[in-house]
């Protein structure tokens, strides 16, 4: 998977992570389960 520089992929992939920061933060039961530690 190569890396483009346009700003269509760098704002995707600025959504994509910030998303993932956001459910890292606040992880939502049944969506986040794959990959949250379980106790």
């Amino acid at each position: 998977m190569k890396i483009r520089t346009d700003s269509k992929s760098i704002a995707l992939l600025a959504v994509f992570t910030s998303l993932v920061i956001a459910l890292e933060i606040f992880p939502i039961p049944g969506l986040t389960d794959f990959y949250t530690p379980v106790p």
